[in-house]
């Protein structure tokens, strides 16, 4: 009985870690594409907007201070986003410390998104000890995008007792 047990959590543990390598695969594919492309970056599928005062819905209770400087933002699915920020290339950039490091990866993040005229809800946080971005979908969920590669989490996934929880618990948003 014990045994079984003992599989089932390994089949479990292992379907896991499968679905992280095949997230990898996705943005190793979407890099590689985006190199071999001389094209302009088509940005994203706008799906609809969404009012200032709808987004503050959306992210009220997430961090003690949020800013939003525009009336109107567009949104996009999730999908779209990930393909995005792959494009961007952001997260194929050297870091350094203390000259190219977290910060410098949020702003590069945020102003690939908002240099067309669609305005993303897509933004800059920053938690004790880091900075990141953030990302509204057309479903009003909001996202942790982790520009040095690429990655989404859902916020409600981040605590603190999560791997590198605190790392993302936001203390301060902007989006503009």
């Amino acid at each position: 009985m014990m045994m079984k047990i003992l599989k089932k959590i390994a089949r479990m543990i292992l379907k896991e870690e499968i679905a992280v390598l095949n997230d990898d695969i996705k943005i190793l594919r979407g890099t590689i594409d985006s190199l071999k492309s001389q094209d302009k970056i088509k940005p994203p599928i706008f799906c609809s907007k969404v009012s200032n005062i709808d987004l503050y819905e959306y992210l009220s209770g997430l961090a003690p201070m949020i800013r939003l400087s525009d009336k109107v933002y567009s949104t996009t699915t999730i999908e779209e986003a990930k393909r995005y920020q792959i494009k961007s290339g952001v997260h194929l950039r050297d870091y350094k410390t203390g000259s190219r490091d977290c910060d410098e990866y949020s702003f590069e993040s945020m102003g690939f998104w908002n240099k067309d005229n669609l305005q993303f809800a897509y933004g800059i946080a920053w938690s004790d000890t880091h900075a990141f971005n953030l990302f509204v979908s057309t479903l009003g969920e909001v996202y942790v995008v982790e520009p040095q590669n690429a990655k989404f989490i859902p916020i409600d996934k981040i605590n603190s007792t999560s791997p590198d929880g605190a790392k993302y618990l936001p203390i301060k948003m902007i989006i503009m």
